[in-house]
């Protein structure tokens, strides 16, 4: 299986939001959801404007789909947040491991952040595979990992 990402589009936020109001998704996000498509158009403006935050649609080259999201935020200085979403109807094929692997080459920062809540086992383990640590359990909502860059200050992949 190929992925390739491409920048997010104001023309994805019906398909994003659709991804974003499923309820898995809503259950395992960070965030609550939007309380409506207009409110969700806004924030897709706001992330599309804002230099430090990069929003990809991942894309199945081999089966000519749309499969999940990526989005980077470089606000915090020296490491960025990676956090992804995978399209409802594609979980479970693999490619919550295809988003972060590009995730990692794509931020490529000294140190990679991820926020997981506890119980969302597949992503903890998707981001474990893929050289993420577990540096602090948190209050209990969320399990912060990292993912620190390769001695030449590259991203290790």
């Amino acid at each position: 299986m190929t992925v390739t990402l491409r920048p997010a589009a104001l023309q994805d936020a019906a398909l994003l939001y659709a991804w974003r109001v499923d309820g898995d998704t809503v259950r395992h996000s960070i965030a609550p959801p939007p309380a409506s498509f207009d409110e969700h158009s806004a924030w897709l403006t706001d992330q599309l404007r804002d230099p430090d935050i990069a929003l990809y649609v991942a894309y199945d080259d081999e089966r000519g789909i749309d499969v999940g999201t990526l989005r980077i935020d470089r606000r915090s200085r020296g490491e960025s947040e990676l956090s992804i979403t995978v399209a409802p109807g594609q979980r479970g094929r693999g490619y919550s491991h295809d988003l972060i692997a590009a995730g990692i080459l794509a931020a490529a920062d000294s140190r990679i952040v991820a926020r997981v809540k506890p119980d969302n086992v597949r992503s903890l383990r998707a981001f474990r595979a893929l050289g993420f640590s577990i540096v602090d359990h948190g209050d209990g909502d969320l399990m912060r990992l990292v993912h620190e860059a390769a001695p030449d200050g590259r991203a290790k992949t």
